[in-house]
């Protein structure tokens, strides 16, 4: 079959003059058909920061200098490490199947090395910041999902897909999470573990979720008394609303699944908002929210304190890491917290004393 379709495409199967960004096409559409959607666009969007420089080169010449020479101009653009390292990695794999397919002799992307990637990219808060942003961000109608983000470190996709049924007394059932596939179609999944986990409620996250029950119900009459407003003005049946269908915690506030994009942008301008009533106030600098913190800053907030009062087993089950490595960083980081902090302190005692 794989044959056939090269040549179809004006190529022999064992061509390896075909141009990347050719191979690319092929490999998306023919190569990928049993990953997910969200990973067929993942290596789609990679893919493309690599075609950018090197896409018309046929495959024959593609060596590990030509990548490199890639990866740093992907980084005078302006792309993160962890990002080039996605790039390289898509590469990696698409390559795997252009020698299989005897494309090409070997894999030039195996083996050029990772870029170092600094484990604190991204912001995360203070304490003190901490209790400004939630102080913040009482009486939004999503204070409950940033309130658990905080304690517990879901992931983005995760609180988004957090269900009442979830909710089992003073026990959260974790399971699924909130994707966006091909055309940005929402996707509910399994969690990125592939493990479900059951976490903690505290007695101050129960009564905030009972309070999102609450503002739920009161969403869903208001907007049928807004539509039976309309349809009797209009002279039209009254149609049924169907609210939050889906049974989410949170949902948008027309009641249909929250979109990954428009939180990510919701988020940002929440922050804007936040640091301009702070400065407004004349509030110390350092209560800013930082400029650049994500919902996934959150996640890293939280694990990051989990860390100074919990045991690395306990962490990983509440983190939800498939492996205790990616939990061990968290007390690194810590110690390094630590480190740094005695040594200033040790300075200034010194040009004190």
């Amino acid at each position: 079959r794989r044959s056939s379709d090269l040549v179809t495409a004006g190529r022999d199967p064992n061509d390896s003059r075909m141009r990347l960004r050719d191979f690319i096409r092929l490999w998306i559409t023919e190569g990928c058909k049993k990953v997910q959607p969200s990973t067929r666009e993942f290596y789609t969007r990679h893919a493309g920061y690599a075609t950018n420089y090197i896409g018309d080169l046929p495959l024959e010449v593609i060596d590990e200098r030509e990548i490199e020479i890639m990866q740093g101009k992907l980084s005078d653009d302006g792309l993160s490490p962890r990002s080039i390292n996605h790039v390289k990695a898509v590469l990696r794999n698409a390559f795997n199947v252009a020698v299989r397919w005897k494309m090409m002799t070997e894999n030039p992307a195996a083996s050029v090395p990772d870029w170092r990637v600094d484990e604190d990219e991204g912001a995360v808060l203070t304490p003190a910041q901490v209790a400004v942003f939630l102080s913040a961000v009482e009486g939004h109608r999503l204070s409950a999902l940033y309130h658990i983000a905080l304690v517990l470190g879901l992931r983005r996709g995760e609180l988004l897909a957090l269900r009442w049924e979830d909710v089992d007394g003073d026990t959260l059932h974790v399971e699924q999470t909130i994707k966006e596939g091909e055309g940005r179609r929402l996707e509910i999944g399994i969690v990125k573990s592939r493990k479900a986990r059951d976490l903690p409620l505290s007695p101050d996250l129960l009564a905030r979720i009972d309070a999102r029950r609450l503002e739920d119900a009161a969403e869903a009459r208001i907007a049928q008394q807004r539509a039976t407003e309309k349809a009797e003005k209009d002279g039209t049946p009254i149609p049924l609303v169907r609210w939050n269908v889906a049974g989410l915690i949170f949902c948008s506030d027309v009641g249909t699944p929250l979109r990954l994009s428009n939180f990510n942008r919701s988020f940002g301008w929440l922050v804007t908002r936040i640091n301009k009533e702070l400065k407004r106030v004349g509030a110390d600098p350092s209560l800013l929210i930082p400029s650049d913190l994500s919902p996934h800053g959150l996640r890293k907030t939280a694990l990051t304190d989990l860390a100074v009062h919990g045991e690395a087993k306990a962490i990983q089950g509440i983190a939800g890491h498939a492996d205790i490595d990616t939990t061990m960083r968290l007390y690194a980081r810590r110690r390094m917290d630590a480190m740094r902090d005695a040594v200033e302190k040790m300075e200034k005692g010194r040009r004190t004393g």
